[in-house]
């Protein structure tokens, strides 16, 4: 995890690809301006691995990895503070990957690193398979005080979709096509540059 010394580090959330009905995988970017190359924090494993959740901290990866469709930017931070994020990324608990970085966010957030209201903003956009939500409820996780997830509906085929609360009733909240949370500008990978690598996979659905 090399950073430069002398240039700012960019905080990115990295939506991956969505293939077929798994969901996307998402993981937090940390890189220098301008540079190809950053570090990735996120959670991986989970039921449709068989395996436990487990936090991972991977240094040079590619910024347009071919398993990441866009990157958001939320936020800018000193080299200095890098320590900081790797200890944020240790403190919250492993769990689903989009969940995990909306945690992560959380701490940021609270941290002044990244603007009010990102990592709710972040939370409205989480969708879980339901092999995931199970194995949430049954091995619960504290998720930050403040964040509110919106009710998850499975339908009997296909990926699950988020329903949020609206008065005494409920409607769908509306799905953005690629996932990205919303009020940014994504700035889709280069698709004739990219490497493949492997971005996890906890969010595929059984």
């Amino acid at each position: 995890m090399s950073f430069n010394p002398n240039l700012p580090v960019v905080i990115e959330v990295a939506i991956g690809v969505e293939r077929g009905t798994k969901f996307p995988h998402w993981m937090l970017m940390l890189r220098s301006e301008n540079d190809a190359f950053g570090t990735w924090y996120h959670s991986t494993g989970g039921p449709t691995q068989n395996q436990p959740y487990k936090i991972e901290i991977q240094g040079h990866k590619r910024s347009n990895s071919r398993g990441i469709q866009s990157l958001r930017h939320i936020g800018t931070i000193s080299p200095q503070d890098v320590k900081k994020v790797n200890a944020a990324a240790k403190r919250v608990p492993a769990q689903q990957c989009q969940r995990y970085v909306t945690s992560l966010v959380c701490e940021l957030e609270r941290k002044g690193m990244v603007a009010s209201g990102t990592a709710q903003e972040l939370a409205n956009r989480v969708q879980m398979s339901k092999a995931a939500w199970d194995y949430s409820q049954q091995h619960p996780v504290q998720q930050p005080a403040g964040i509110h997830y919106p009710n998850i509906n499975f339908p009997t085929a296909g990926p699950s979709r988020t329903n949020q609360s609206a008065g005494s009733g409920r409607r769908p909240h509306p799905q953005n096509p690629s996932n990205s949370p919303p009020k940014s500008t994504v700035r889709p990978a280069n698709p004739s540059t990219r490497k493949q690598e492997n971005s996890g996979g906890c969010c595929i659905v059984m």
